[in-house]
């Protein structure tokens, strides 16, 4: 038995040799993306893109408000906590004036792989995670209803992703009853209740004179999404999205990991060798 054990793995040792050697030159590989990635990544710098002459409401100043911390202690600053119809409305007001419509995208400097993903498929550089979309100016609808509910779990409330054909809201239960926000659309008024929208009635012509219709023929056609309360509203981009982040911040510091990991392989090959 000893002497057929010894002649396996006498045997075995080429075929491991192949593997490590494989194995090693795929982590130099990848070590060599991720470190030449992140270093390119900085010496790009990190100019914001201008934004297209504005036709809606947008207060440049509140670009400093960048996370959902500095955005809830804004509402807290001008006193709209308490109530919590009151710090719904506030926080659809800020939203409006906060952002310019239209999708905010990662630049190199702030997520590299997933700026390179987008090559594949174009959303994955557009970003999901509340503080990542405001850290930019735009935001399309989608993006804006994220932020909202980021806001809206903050103080507690529940809240739901409302889905339409081409566009994508929130809904808010105040005092008992659903109501929904949009602010990306800037409609007149502040919020209307759900079930509104899911009678598909003409009072949705009303409250969007462009889009309205379609909206309601969409509604007779079943295709009004309501998505579990308080589910996350993307969170497979928001997981990919995590991921590349850390890695597109400390590439360099993964490379070397991949680098020692290489050596080690090395090392036991050599072993194996003698």
């Amino acid at each position: 038995m000893t002497l057929l054990l010894r002649g396996f793995l006498s045997v075995s040792i080429v075929p491991r040799r192949s593997v490590l050697c494989v194995a090693r030159t795929l982590l130099t590989m990848v070590a060599g993306f991720l470190g030449l990635g992140t270093i390119a990544s900085q010496w790009q710098g990190c100019e914001r893109p201008p934004l297209p002459a504005i036709q809606e409401r947008f207060d440049p100043r509140l670009s400093a408000v960048d996370s959902v911390d500095t955005a809830v202690a804004f509402l807290q600053r001008n006193g709209r906590i308490a109530d919590p119809v009151a710090y719904a409305d506030a926080a659809d007001a800020f939203l409006r004036d906060r952002f310019v419509h239209g999708y905010s995208l990662y630049r190199p400097c702030q997520n590299w792989l997933a700026w390179a993903a987008a090559a594949a498929w174009q959303d994955l550089k557009s970003p999901v995670l509340p503080d990542e979309i405001l850290r930019h100016r735009r935001a399309a609808c989608s993006q804006q209803a994220i932020v909202f509910q980021a806001l809206m779990r903050r103080r507690g409330l529940d809240v739901r992703s409302v889905g339409l054909p081409g566009h994508f809201l929130s809904a808010v239960k105040l005092r008992g009853r659903w109501f929904v926000y949009d602010s990306n659309k800037e409609i007149r008024v502040r919020r209307y209740p759900l079930d509104l929208l899911q009678r598909g009635g003409v009072e949705v012509e009303r409250l969007y004179p462009v889009e309205g219709r379609g909206f309601r023929t969409a509604i007779a056609a079943g295709k009004l999404e309501l998505r579990p309360v308080n589910a996350d509203p993307a969170p497979q981009a928001g997981l990919f999205q995590r991921a590349t982040g850390f890695v597109s911040r400390w590439g360099l510091s993964v490379s070397l990991v991949l680098l020692a990991g290489v050596q080690l392989l090395l090392v036991g090959g050599a072993r194996d060798i003698f």
